[in-house]
């Protein structure tokens, strides 16, 4: 018998230890920002960010029935308002690419729809972010 494929719990866990510095980045970027325009994509982008996490977290919930548990990676400042916006693309590239490889793993529709819904948000944060010089 064969049994369906779906995504391993631990990969997601990958994505949340990144919560915690990319929230605190993003804020940082959208305080330092010089032109006001950028300042308010980078508060629009910070919302979609938390929603972008929390989607993530009950996906895990629901894949594993528990809370997820993980060790953050800490916030470095960037040494400039242009290498915080090098970093921000560069860590939203890994995660995308991340994601990808998630979708074409799963296939429970639940899980196949959430990650859709996040594929989705991180088109609109790639939007975002291409705005901002």
């Amino acid at each position: 018998m064969l049994y369906p494929r779906e995504i391993d719990p631990n990969d997601l866990l990958q994505l949340l230890q990144y919560e915690s510095s990319d929230i605190l980045r993003i804020d940082y970027l959208s305080v330092i920002g010089i032109k006001r325009e950028d300042r308010q994509l980078w508060r629009r982008l910070l919302a979609s960010r938390k929603q972008y996490y929390d989607r993530v977290k009950w996906l895990y919930s629901y894949l594993t029935g528990q809370e997820p548990q993980v060790n953050h990676q800490p916030f470095n400042r960037p040494n400039s308002y242009e290498d915080g916006v090098f970093q921000q693309k560069e860590v939203d590239q890994q995660k995308r690419q991340k994601l990808q490889a998630l979708t074409a793993q799963a296939t429970d529709h639940v899980v196949v729809e959430r990650l859709s819904e996040l594929t989705q948000r991180q088109q609109y944060e790639k939007h975002l972010i291409e705005q901002i010089k």
